[in-house]
């Protein structure tokens, strides 16, 4: 996979890496990095390698997502009839699916996100930024993700529901 993303961005310094749910190891993170796209995700999902294929190819800034029913501790979403997220957040009414933690920012918004990251709060989730990135112009683009394998293992079930399906790929 990582040649493929080398392939993908040759003159870009592309940084993978799977980050704690909270915003401050983001913030953190995007301090030491250069300026440039960054993939992330959650460090309790697990998926496809497709995923990751499908944001890396990606232009511009970006949220895997997945259509469904979604219940009070997700992370919802919605989009606008431009084809944008909308809303994004756990409170977020009347959702189109869950935002499923893997993420792009691309090297354009790169110095815009971490501004927003560094304003909010310590105990913010991350995606705390890209709400308020939305709200001030910044576009996020949903790439549907739904036919694709993706966990997030919370607890022991999980877990083994990710054993049950073979290989996945995870950063």
């Amino acid at each position: 996979m990582l040649a493929t993303l080398r392939t993908r961005l040759p003159r870009r310094r592309t940084v993978l890496k799977a980050m704690h749910w909270s915003m401050v190891p983001l913030l953190v993170w995007f301090v030491l990095v250069t300026p440039d796209d960054v993939l992330w995700t959650n460090g309790d999902v697990v998926f496809e390698e497709a995923i990751a294929r499908k944001m890396v190819e990606m232009d511009g800034s970006a949220v895997a997502v997945v259509r469904k029913l979604c219940g009070e501790e997700e992370v919802k979403y919605t989009v606008t009839p431009k084809g944008r997220i909308g809303e994004i957040s756990k409170a977020v009414e009347n959702p189109e699916g869950e935002a499923i933690g893997v993420n792009r920012i691309s090297g354009a918004d790169f110095d815009a996100f971490l501004a927003l990251l560094r304003k909010c709060s310590d105990d913010d989730y991350f995606e705390k930024a890209i709400e308020e990135g939305i709200r001030g112009g910044m576009g996020f683009s949903p790439v549907d993700v739904t036919d694709h394998k993706c966990i997030e293992v919370d607890f022991e079930d999980d877990l083994r529901e990710v054993k049950s399906l073979g290989k996945l790929w995870h950063i």
